[in-house]
């Protein structure tokens, strides 16, 4: 009786211990298999599987928007071995052929059909875009005989020359317009002011304030860009005699008050045409000035010079512009 009781309890030890011994393994096998998902194993994998997925797809889409690109550029001849970034190999002051045509309705955009294709490089970085202006404009009346009306056309001045100018953008890749002098990020800048500024101020004192509305000017890095133009062949930087600036200004002594709008001279000096003056008794006059337009172009941007096309931008050989 003994005995059996004896080999009962060694074989109750002997199931203790493999099952401790069985324990162990399932722990040792469970961490190898979760080591095998973590780190460096099935996670891991998985991962990389994805990023490279993901890497192999922007490729294609990449490949396939080049190739789009590419046989857009054929279909409308514009392929890039025939246009270069205006920067590198122009500078303000060159040609450019740039024709105002005709609308989309086939009407003249400018009166008698007149094209003005001679074009000069005013600002090569205008925020991307390239502005151009014209060289050979068409006279143009600012003014009045009659001082009433002289005086109205003073106050508007501005307005009326970016108004003069818009046809000139009907042109290929014309984006907006603006007349030289006015203010290349505002364009309507103080394009109107009120007649009431417009009167005889005593003993030739303008009061600060005023004489600031009045002289409100954003001509400066217009003019500093025409003076940098090199001078053509026959010594004009724009073709007109004179040309008008979209800036106002005043000057006034004891006697009268006079109303200038600027002009710049071909050979670039800033000068003014009176179109409007007062006396200290009250009469008025008014004057007629007629100079030459000034429009400039803001082009679109990503508008190169077209390389497949002979230019150096010189008056002769003015460059050609394509996108």
């Amino acid at each position: 009786m003994l005995k059996e009781k004896n080999m009962y309890k060694k074989e109750k030890g002997i199931t203790l211990v493999a099952l401790v011994i069985t324990v162990v393994i399932m722990l040792i096998l469970a961490a190898v298999a979760i080591g095998s998902v973590t780190g460096d194993g099935l996670f891991n994998r998985t991962r990389q599987a994805a990023e490279a997925y993901e890497n192999a797809s922007k490729k294609e889409s990449d490949q396939i928007q080049t190739l789009m690109n590419e046989i857009d550029e054929y279909l409308t001849g514009n392929t890039d071995n025939e246009g270069v970034d205006p920067e590198e190999v122009a500078v303000v002051g060159d040609f450019v052929n740039y024709s105002v045509q005709v609308d989309s309705n086939g009407n003249d955009v400018i009166d008698e059909g007149e094209t003005y294709d001679k074009w000069r490089i005013l600002d090569l970085d205008n925020n991307g875009h390239m502005e151009i202006v014209c060289y050979n404009g068409p006279d143009f009346t600012l003014g009045s005989n009659t001082a009433s009306t002289a005086k109205t056309r003073y106050a508007n001045a501005i307005q009326i020359l970016n108004d003069e100018s818009i046809p000139y953008g009907e042109g290929t890749y014309g984006y907006s317009t603006r007349h030289l002098g006015s203010d290349p990020s505002n364009p309507s800048s103080y394009a109107t002011i009120s007649t009431s500024y417009v009167k005889f101020y005593s003993g030739g004192s303008i009061p600060s304030g005023t004489r600031a509305y009045l002289e409100q000017t954003h001509h400066e890095s217009d003019l500093a860009a025409v003076q940098s133009f090199s001078d053509t062949a026959d010594g004009k930087k724009l073709a007109g005699t004179y040309s008008w600036m979209a800036s106002r200004n005043v000057f006034a002594d004891s006697s009268n008050s006079n109303f200038y709008v600027r002009f710049v001279y071909s050979f670039g000096t800033l000068s003014n045409s009176n179109l409007y003056y007062v006396n200290s008794d009250g009469s008025e006059y008014g004057a007629s000035r007629s100079h030459a337009l000034a429009p400039i172009v803001i082009l679109e941007s990503g508008v190169k010079i077209n390389t497949s096309t002979a230019g150096n931008g010189s008056d002769e050989s003015p460059w050609t512009l394509t996108k």
